[in-house]
């Protein structure tokens, strides 16, 4: 019985497919240009996977985190401390 309602689930259930880790990296650097990358995170933010990227510029004295969609790569937000 579950079965059936499983397969049935994941046949409508849209097809995602996450850009990775190395892309994410890419794409952190490339939306705050000129800051390292310090981490990158994989989590779910208001129901949504996202990438977050920690960036600082050297001497530190600006921290930034871009969050950037899992499956598109588009940058959701920009925010710096």
């Amino acid at each position: 019985m579950l079965f059936p309602l499983l397969a049935a689930w994941l046949a409508a259930a849209p097809v995602r497919a996450d850009i990775g880790f190395s892309a994410a990296a890419a794409a952190g650097r490339a939306a705050v240009p000129g800051q390292k990358l310090l981490a990158l995170r994989l989590r779910t933010r208001n129901g949504t996977w996202v990438y977050e990227c920690d960036l600082v510029n050297t001497p530190p004295s600006a921290f930034t985190t871009a969050t950037l969609d899992r499956d598109s790569g588009a940058v959701l937000d920009i925010a710096s401390v």
